[in-house]
């Protein structure tokens, strides 16, 4: 489980700061040297603002709610998951080490006035419940299907799962989905690993493929519905062995953004990222600018450069610096990003 355990450290370093900068294979090198218009720094404005609620929902808890939509429906959701501790038997379900989903599967309907689930026969794992300002079971979470593989980790046989999906919604409408699925080899490592979520209105697919015995791909893409921004980040990951190995543990990071003509884009020195790392170092503005190389792009044209700067008391600060010099603020983009970028401890 150890290397497990690092490839984890490599990837959570790697999409810290992915997620903050945008990184690019092969762009061309079309490049604006005349003065950017204002109409244009207000379209850039306009994109950027647009970019940050699928950034935020990406980054953070607090985005992930703000994204929902309706907090009324995740609140509600709280009391019913805790009570549903009254209905299933976790040990006699866990029995063994493994999940039994059909001991499980039935419908849960909360009622109301005796503040007790009434339960009947199901194909699934359904329930139903009052949201907080409704007498009615206007909230629904569905769990369909559930499979497992048997697995060996330290000489000991383990039950990871291998595909599930759940449906949540309210008063009928779809309010969030998740897909999984993967399979592993014999001794547990992941060979493909693929989730599929929507929380409205962000869409994401991220994915892990094992291409050989220690090196893997990663992906992950998420759309707003709502503005079309998207993200979209992949990696390659050698599986290091300790922690010395972190060096040489990411390779071609490729990280985009955009949105209404905008195209964020650049490079990330993955080398750099886990040497900082190995030293326990909080990356800091500076450091962050030195291992990015981010290109603007507005309807296909490099248009200037995305730096982080030390802004006033130590505040890290998102600066566009145009080609004939000029700079336009950019901390639109963070939305709590930089916060959490700040207090990264790897």
């Amino acid at each position: 489980m150890k290397k497990l355990t690092y490839l984890a450290m490599a990837m959570t370093a790697s999409l810290a700061l992915g997620l903050t900068a945008c990184s690019k294979d092969d762009k061309d090198d079309n490049t604006n040297t005349g003065t950017t218009t204002q109409e244009e720094r207000n379209d850039i404005g306009k994109a950027m603002e647009s970019m940050s609620g699928v950034v935020a929902s990406a980054m953070s808890p607090d985005g992930f709610m703000a994204q929902v939509s309706d907090k009324e429906f995740v609140l509600s959701l709280l009391p019913p998951v805790l009570e549903a501790r009254n209905v299933f038997d976790v040990k006699e379900l866990t029995k063994d080490g493994r999940f039994d989903y059909q001991a499980a599967t039935g419908s849960y309907v909360w009622d109301e006035e005796s503040s007790k689930w009434t339960t009947s026969a199901g194909e699934n794992i359904s329930l139903s419940f009052p949201s907080n300002f409704s007498s009615e079971n206007n909230c629904n979470v569905t769990v369909n299907g559930y499979t497992d593989q048997a697995v060996t980790i330290d000489g000991h046989t383990a039950y990871v799962p291998t595909s599930t999906s759940a449906v949540f919604t309210k008063d009928g409408a779809r309010l969030a989905t998740m897909n999984f699925n993967a399979t592993y080899s014999a001794d547990g490592m992941p060979k493909n690993v693929e989730v599929a979520s929507y929380t409205k209105p962000i869409a994401t697919t991220t994915a892990l493929s094992r291409t050989s015995e220690k090196a893997y791909t990663f992906t992950t893409t998420s759309v707003d519905e709502t503005t079309q921004s998207s993200i979209s980040i992949s990696a390659g990951f050698n599986v290091p062995e300790n922690k010395e190995a972190l060096e040489d543990a990411v390779s071609d990071v490729v990280v985009t953004m955009s949105n209404n003509g905008l195209t964020l884009a650049g490079a990330i020195d993955a080398k750099a990222l886990a040497e900082l790392v190995k030293q326990g170092k909080r990356p800091t503005p500076s450091d962050i600018s030195e291992l990015l190389d981010i290109d603007v792009e507005l309807n296909g044209t490099n248009v200037g450069k995305l730096k982080m700067e030390e802004g006033q008391n130590g505040i890290p600060s998102l600066v566009i610096e145009y080609n004939d010099g000029t700079t336009q603020n950019a901390n639109v983009l963070l939305n709590g990003v930089v916060d959490m970028m700040t207090e990264f401890d790897p």
